[in-house]
């Protein structure tokens, strides 16, 4: 697992997040964790990387990690967390641009996390992956970058985009009733099952 580091952006941006994210557990209830490092699924892909405007799929080892994973009585909310010195950036079908040079974009590597995470978590969602709604969140500072989300509609609504200011609203608009509830004790329990380590690991909470 990445250790967190005091003065690496990418890792206060994470805990600022769940800062916020601190205050809709402590309304709602749920499980709240930082850097969820779990066991992956061997039947699913790794990562799609882009090499030299070659997109591949990544060979994954034993273990991944989400950034923060909020878990409510409604929804599971895998949270991919970046942190980029940039002014603009724009998302497309095919990956990230504006900032630093990276092989993997934020979205396909939250959309791999579903996909292994669902593997550990089925059983509590009745094998329905509309209960994982993921979401990219940006760290800003001085209201940067401005995010270009040009993917598609389709793309738009499977993974939702948001940043430092507008997470807590996001998850909140998000974390809406499914035909059943999550019972979070089974859940807490097949996590805890597939888990490696965390920075942080805020247990059940029953709220409305």
């Amino acid at each position: 697992m990445r250790k967190a580091q005091g003065t690496d952006k990418g890792v206060w941006g994470e805990r600022a997040i769940v800062r916020i994210l601190l205050n809709l557990y402590a309304e709602r209830g749920g499980i709240l964790i930082h850097s969820y490092e779990y066991q992956t699924d061997p039947t699913k892909n790794g990562n799609i990387k882009n090499h030299d405007g070659q997109l591949y799929l990544e060979r994954l080892g034993d273990s991944t990690e989400i950034d923060v994973l909020y878990v409510t009585q409604y929804r599971v909310f895998p949270i991919e967390i970046k942190s980029y010195l940039a002014n603009e950036i724009r998302l497309t079908t095919e990956g990230i641009s504006g900032c630093a040079t990276t092989e993997k974009s934020p979205i396909h590597q939250n959309e791999m996390h579903c996909n292994h995470l669902y593997s550990a978590i089925w059983e509590a969602i009745e094998a329905d992956p509309t209960f994982i709604i993921p979401i990219v969140a940006f760290s800003t500072w001085e209201n940067k970058p401005i995010i270009y989300d040009n993917r598609s509609e389709g793309e738009r609504e499977y993974i939702h985009v948001c940043n430092t200011n507008t997470v807590y609203e996001t998850v909140k608009q998000l974390d809406t009733p499914n035909h059943k509830r999550i019972d979070l004790d089974v859940i807490d329990r097949l996590l805890k099952r597939k888990r490696i380590s965390s920075d942080a690991y805020y247990p059940v909470s029953w709220r409305k």
